[in-house]
């Protein structure tokens, strides 16, 4: 049963940016002439002791014309970074490697994300990978806003065609998303409300 759970947590963060990806073409066109690179994301988190493993999900949205991407710099943009305390344990894609960024007390932390050699190992178009990495502070925290940049979401992330800060660039926000239990908790709720309506109906029939 552990096995199966612990199977179940790898998969949600890809099975669900798959469903945001399928959401976000559907809801919102993409003018192919205009996006040279164009990127979403996901973030899900699972409590482990004391801490949260997380989970992004970065998905390139573009077509096969766009470009790879080769650099992730998540709760980022240029001169400000998000996140609330130094991300630990941080791991990369094959080929990837990750610095931790941050410019004192009163900014923020956030973390770079790039291959190791340009256009090799990139994430081209419709493609997906995962980097993850450990943090005290709840999902609810990074949902939000950042405590350094109130009026800017933690997740404001950009992602670059070449080395960071070079080729074509997008700044987007990594969507956070339920934990796997949480997901099926609500869905056992639902499934409780639709077998008591049929009770509840029969109940006022007879009543009256």
């Amino acid at each position: 049963m552990n096995t199966l759970h612990s199977s179940f947590q790898r998969g949600f963060p890809a099975i669900l940016s798959s469903v945001i990806t399928v959401f976000f073409l559907a809801c919102f066109p993409i003018d192919k002439a205009q996006a040279a690179i164009l990127a979403g994301g996901a973030l899900s988190g699972v409590q482990s002791g004391g801490t949260y493993d997380y989970t992004v999900t970065l998905t390139n949205l573009g077509s096969v014309s766009d470009s790879s991407i080769n650099t992730f710099w998540y709760a980022w943009i240029p001169g400000q970074n998000y996140l609330p305390v130094t991300p630990t344990n941080i791991a990369s894609p094959v080929g990837w490697v990750s610095t931790v960024t941050h410019a004192g007390a009163s900014d923020g932390y956030a973390i770079q994300w790039h291959t190791s050699t340009t256009g090799t190992d990139a994430l081209a178009p419709g493609a997906s990978f995962q980097f993850t990495f450990d943090m005290t502070n709840t999902p609810a925290s990074l949902a939000g806003n950042s405590v350094f940049y109130t009026n800017t979401p933690v997740g404001t992330s950009f992602v670059y065609s070449g080395a960071p800060l070079s080729g074509f660039s997008e700044q987007f926000v990594v969507q956070s998303v339920p934990e796997p239990t949480s997901v099926a908790l609500i869905a056992l709720g639902l499934l409780a409300i639709l077998s008591i309506r049929p009770l509840l109906a029969f109940a006022v029939k007879r009543k009256r």
